[in-house]
């Protein structure tokens, strides 16, 4: 079993209960708690179905985030930002498998999901931008 089965196929909910449920944000914010115990912001502070608060929120998030340079390859953990339109307002985070590196992010139609980079961006994001949290120097050891 790999480290992020565990919340594959997880529900979204616009107030989520980790570990039972989750959202965009709060998902990678998870994953940071779990495997490195760096405490991340929460994203949402007001209703979920407020856009312009959202990309408020989702801002904040990336405090002690930095956006990797142009040419420099996302690797696992790095968290990504999708776009659509000017705003990055849905995240995720990278994963490495057999098939190269996937992203893990949460749907509000779909709940968590794994896909690849260009299956995300057929979900209809313009962009995608990388970033790496600044606490997250070298890779855990996970062999289950």
């Amino acid at each position: 079993m790999s480290w992020f089965d565990k919340y594959v196929g997880k529900p979204w909910e616009a107030m989520p209960r980790p570990p039972e449920s989750y959202n965009c944000g709060e998902l990678v914010r998870a994953v940071h708690m779990d495997v490195f115990g760096i405490d991340t912001h929460k994203v949402f502070e007001a209703s979920a179905e407020d856009k312009k608060e959202w990309v408020c929120a989702f801002a904040r998030v990336r405090d002690g985030f930095k956006r990797l340079p142009d040419g420099e390859r996302p690797r696992e953990f790095d968290s990504v930002g999708f776009a659509r339109g000017r705003f990055e307002d849905h995240c995720g985070i990278g994963v490495q498998t057999a098939d190269g590196l996937l992203i893990l992010h949460c749907l509000k139609t779909a709940g968590v999901v794994l896909e690849s980079p260009i299956e995300a961006l057929s979900r209809g994001f313009s962009r995608l931008a990388w970033y790496r949290h600044e606490g997250i120097s070298a890779w855990p050891r996970l062999d289950s």
